[in-house]
């Protein structure tokens, strides 16, 4: 009898260790199962963050390539399976959040680019118009009810007009780019209309914005001002000036810091035609430069008669800058006054150069700016480093980026404004990025 329940505790004790061995078992069987099962989704869900983080990398490669912006209907190289969800969104002006999404994974990245703010003439340059001022309007920003804040003029320092001033709004047979919804109107607080002349900026709404802080060149080029060297080596634009700066291959042949003096650029209008007959839709001008009515009419059957050239971006750097006759140039002209590292005008006008110049224009100048019957004791021939006699308006916009100076308009001012005159030259220089500190995923 004790033998018999010696072997029934001795079978009892070995039915609960392994009673116990299987719980134990089955519990490390089920943490492994679960484990393995994590192990399986989190691989499944890195395979998701990774497609969605290759389709950004393939929408930002397109976009370096193409120089565009993508769009909803785009990059389809970019989403072949069709698998991938984008979305894109504008928080700024110069912003464009890029979302991708895969599965459960959704990862969202920023690329900045270059963009002008709104306005026809943009100036840190001081104004004055000797006549009126009458243009169509750049849309800028979309307000309610098919209306816009448009803009016409963006200045910093002085505007000084002696005319009326009209905001001629937005038109359907001129719209301001390729694409712009027809039925469109300015918000009525954005319309100026005067019928009087005047001397100072008063009675303006707010299609005029006195912007002192705006930066102009970093807007439209992607570059700081004072690294304006980056943009003017770049071989996409083609130079003149009253000596040889680059060599047969385009390459520079001066650093920042050792191009010769500027100087007044002989026979500047032939040498912008040749160019612009060669296709050449970047040109910078280095030195001084003087447009008479022949050199106008010559420019403008270049640019009618080259093939595929949609506009022209005209840059005069550090020197005067002078038109006299009539032309609508399809292009922007942007006058410049770089600084030294002090902060010091690279470039200083006087009535000295604007004779040497053309001794014609610098007699015109001084009747707009001297005469008695409206005296205007802060312009001068002396301050003046742009000067405008006659209708010439080019219609991708005007850029006067020459502090403390003036630029000074002879007649009245009346033409119309289209945006993609610009967008083709421009968008051989444009430099898109990934904003630093923008990516997110989850």
């Amino acid at each position: 009898m004790k033998h018999y329940q010696q072997g029934v505790a001795t079978l009892l004790i070995t039915s609960v260790l392994l009673s116990v061995a299987l719980v134990v078992t089955l519990g490390s069987y089920k943490s492994l199962f679960y484990q393995i099962k994590r192990a399986q989704n989190e691989v499944k869900a890195r395979q998701q963050y990774w497609i969605a983080e290759g389709g950004l990398e393939c929408v930002f490669s397109l976009t370096q390539v193409t120089k565009s912006l993508p769009e909803a209907s785009h990059y389809a190289e970019c989403n072949s399976l069709g698998l991938v969800t984008y979305h894109y969104t504008k928080p700024t002006r110069n912003q464009l959040n890029v979302t991708a999404q895969y599965g459960f994974s959704r990862v969202q990245k920023t690329i900045t680019y270059p963009a002008a703010a709104s306005g026809v003439l943009r100036a840190t340059s001081n104004l004055y118009f000797s006549g009126g001022l009458a243009m169509l309007a750049d849309p800028g920003l979309a307000l309610d009810d098919n209306q816009w804040a448009c803009t016409m003029l963006r200045y910093s320092q002085d505007f000084l007009a002696n005319g009326t001033i009209q905001n001629k709004g937005l038109s359907d047979t001129h719209p301001p780019y390729l694409g712009f919804p027809s039925g469109q109107s300015c918000g009525s607080d954005y319309v100026t209309s005067t019928s009087v002349n005047y001397a100072m900026s008063t009675a303006l709404k707010k299609d005029f914005i006195q912007d002192v802080d705006q930066t102009p060149f970093e807007d439209l080029f992607g570059e700081a001002r004072q690294d304006w060297f980056k943009i003017m080596s770049d071989s996409q634009f083609s130079k003149i000036s009253a000596s040889n700066l680059v060599d047969s291959s385009g390459k520079m042949l001066f650093t920042q810091h050792s191009l010769p003096p500027p100087a007044v650029v002989p026979d500047c209008g032939s040498k912008i035609k040749d160019k612009i007959k060669t296709g050449q839709d970047l040109i910078w001008i280095y030195g001084s430069c003087h447009l008479g009515e022949s050199d106008l009419t010559d420019i403008g059957q270049a640019i009618s008669s080259a093939s595929g050239l949609d506009g022209v971006i005209l840059m005069v750097h550090n020197g005067l800058f002078s038109t006299k006759g009539a032309l609508t140039f399809k292009g922007m002209i942007y006058h410049f006054i770089s600084n030294a590292s002090d902060g010091t005008p690279e470039f200083t006008p006087s009535a000295t150069l604007w004779n040497s110049l053309n001794t014609d224009q610098a007699e015109q100048l001084k009747g707009t700016v001297d005469h008695e019957s409206l005296p205007l004791p802060n312009v001068s021939v002396g301050n003046t480093a742009y000067f405008q006699n006659g209708a010439f308006y080019p219609t991708g916009g005007y850029v006067m980026d020459a502090p403390e100076t003036y630029a000074v308009f002879t007649s009245a001012m009346d033409f119309l404004f289209n945006r993609d005159a610009i967008d083709i030259p421009l968008s051989k220089i444009r430099q898109f990025k990934w904003q630093q500190g923008s990516w997110y995923a989850q």
